[in-house]
């Protein structure tokens, strides 16, 4: 933990007493903050400007739980602001997998990959 990259969390999230103070063995806890520098996505209507709809996932290989954040419409730079608990981590020599796709509304819409890391 490098205290010089750490940012502040929003104030939405601020808590009296940080969650991680739970010393739960095998737990993960995640912070969906913000995203920036977006590809804009959806040009299809001319009338409105380009954006997209982004989500983000968070997923652990051979784990049950996985996590999808809230979709945030119409943006280039969305604010999340949730957290997701991972719990009955049995190996933590997996990595987690966060995905951000343009989420499309529709039968045939698939949702459109943004990044992954």
């Amino acid at each position: 933990h490098d205290p010089g990259r750490a940012c502040p969390l929003p104030r939405e999230l601020d808590e009296a007493e940080p969650r991680w103070r739970d010393r739960r063995p095998n737990k993960l806890l995640c912070y969906v903050i913000r995203a920036r520098g977006l590809p804009a996505l959806d040009t299809d209507d001319p009338l409105e400007l380009p954006s997209s709809d982004p989500t983000v996932s968070l997923t652990i290989p051979h784990n049950a739980e996985s996590f999808e954040s809230k979709t945030v419409w119409k943006t280039l730079t969305p604010t999340f602001n949730e957290y997701v608990e991972f719990y009955h981590l049995e190996d933590l020599g997996f990595p987690l997998t966060v995905s951000l796709a343009d989420k499309d509304v529709g039968a045939d819409d698939d949702d459109d990959p943004m990044g992954r890391v």
